[in-house]
Protein backbone atom coordinates (compact mmCIF):
# COMPACT_ATOMS: atom_id res chain seq x y z
CA UNK A 1 0.00 0.00 0.00
CA UNK A 2 1.57 3.26 -1.16
CA UNK A 3 0.88 6.27 0.96
CA UNK A 4 0.19 9.62 -0.70
CA UNK A 5 -0.01 13.20 0.49
CA UNK A 6 -3.43 14.75 0.83
CA UNK A 7 -4.16 16.82 -2.30
CA UNK A 8 -4.09 20.15 -0.45
CA UNK A 9 -0.73 19.32 1.15
CA UNK A 10 0.76 18.22 -2.19
CA UNK A 11 -0.48 21.43 -3.80
CA UNK A 12 0.89 23.54 -0.95
CA UNK A 13 4.29 21.83 -1.22
CA UNK A 14 4.39 22.34 -5.00
CA UNK A 15 3.62 26.04 -4.55
CA UNK A 16 6.21 26.40 -1.80
CA UNK A 17 8.91 24.70 -3.88
CA UNK A 18 8.08 26.81 -6.95
CA UNK A 19 8.18 30.04 -4.95
CA UNK A 20 11.48 29.11 -3.31
CA UNK A 21 13.59 27.47 -6.02
CA UNK A 22 16.26 30.09 -5.29
CA UNK A 23 16.41 29.10 -1.61
CA UNK A 24 17.96 26.18 0.22
CA UNK A 25 15.05 23.78 0.48
CA UNK A 26 15.42 20.92 2.93
CA UNK A 27 13.42 17.73 3.24
CA UNK A 28 13.14 18.40 6.95
CA UNK A 29 11.61 21.82 6.22
CA UNK A 30 9.18 20.37 3.69
CA UNK A 31 8.17 17.63 6.11
CA UNK A 32 7.52 20.27 8.78
CA UNK A 33 5.44 22.25 6.29
CA UNK A 34 3.41 19.09 5.65
CA UNK A 35 3.15 18.43 9.39
CA UNK A 36 4.70 14.98 9.03
CA UNK A 37 7.60 13.01 10.45
CA UNK A 38 10.50 12.49 8.00
CA UNK A 39 10.04 8.76 7.26
CA UNK A 40 6.30 9.17 6.69
CA UNK A 41 6.91 12.28 4.58
CA UNK A 42 9.46 10.56 2.32
CA UNK A 43 7.06 7.72 1.56
CA UNK A 44 4.04 9.97 1.04
CA UNK A 45 5.98 12.44 -1.14
CA UNK A 46 7.35 9.64 -3.31
CA UNK A 47 3.87 8.14 -3.54
CA UNK A 48 2.45 11.46 -4.72
CA UNK A 49 5.25 12.70 -7.00
CA UNK A 50 6.89 9.43 -8.10
CA UNK A 51 10.30 10.63 -6.93
CA UNK A 52 12.05 11.70 -3.77
CA UNK A 53 11.76 15.30 -2.56
CA UNK A 54 15.41 15.95 -3.49
CA UNK A 55 14.90 14.58 -7.02
CA UNK A 56 11.71 16.62 -7.42
CA UNK A 57 13.46 19.87 -6.42
CA UNK A 58 16.44 19.09 -8.67
CA UNK A 59 14.17 18.30 -11.61
CA UNK A 60 12.19 21.52 -11.13
CA UNK A 61 15.42 23.54 -11.00
CA UNK A 62 16.68 21.92 -14.20
CA UNK A 63 13.33 22.50 -15.94
CA UNK A 64 13.36 26.14 -14.84
CA UNK A 65 16.99 26.50 -15.96
CA UNK A 66 15.97 25.25 -19.41
CA UNK A 67 13.19 27.82 -19.55
CA UNK A 68 15.50 30.63 -18.44
CA UNK A 69 18.24 29.58 -20.85
CA UNK A 70 15.90 30.53 -23.69
CA UNK A 71 16.46 34.16 -22.63
CA UNK A 72 19.80 35.15 -24.22
CA UNK A 73 20.02 38.17 -21.90
CA UNK A 74 20.66 35.96 -18.87
CA UNK A 75 24.04 34.38 -18.21
CA UNK A 76 24.38 30.82 -16.99
CA UNK A 77 25.76 32.19 -13.70
CA UNK A 78 22.76 34.52 -13.23
CA UNK A 79 20.41 31.62 -13.90
CA UNK A 80 22.33 29.39 -11.48
CA UNK A 81 22.10 31.92 -8.65
CA UNK A 82 18.41 32.55 -9.35
CA UNK A 83 17.76 28.82 -8.87
CA UNK A 84 19.69 28.31 -5.66
CA UNK A 85 22.86 26.84 -7.15
CA UNK A 86 26.12 28.13 -5.61
CA UNK A 87 27.35 29.12 -9.08
CA UNK A 88 27.43 28.38 -12.77
CA UNK A 89 29.78 25.42 -12.43
CA UNK A 90 27.55 23.69 -9.88
CA UNK A 91 24.50 24.15 -12.08
CA UNK A 92 26.49 23.07 -15.12
CA UNK A 93 27.53 19.78 -13.54
CA UNK A 94 23.99 19.00 -12.38
CA UNK A 95 22.52 20.07 -15.72
CA UNK A 96 24.95 17.96 -17.74
CA UNK A 97 24.39 14.91 -15.52
CA UNK A 98 20.63 15.09 -16.02
CA UNK A 99 20.22 16.62 -19.49
CA UNK A 100 23.30 15.20 -21.20
CA UNK A 101 24.96 18.47 -22.23
CA UNK A 102 26.10 21.71 -20.62
CA UNK A 103 23.70 24.63 -20.21
CA UNK A 104 25.63 26.57 -22.88
CA UNK A 105 25.45 23.65 -25.32
CA UNK A 106 21.74 23.25 -24.60
CA UNK A 107 21.14 26.97 -25.16
CA UNK A 108 23.04 26.93 -28.45
CA UNK A 109 21.08 23.91 -29.68
CA UNK A 110 17.85 25.87 -29.05
CA UNK A 111 19.08 29.10 -30.62
CA UNK A 112 20.36 27.46 -33.76
CA UNK A 113 23.50 29.61 -33.62
CA UNK A 114 26.55 30.29 -31.49
CA UNK A 115 27.25 33.35 -29.32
Amino acid sequence: MHRKLRAEIASSLESHIEANLDQRLTVRGLAALAGMALPEFYLAFAGSFNRTPVAYIRDRRIEEAQRLLLNPGLTVTEIAYSLGFPGGNAMGMCFKRHVGCSPTEWRRSREGSSH
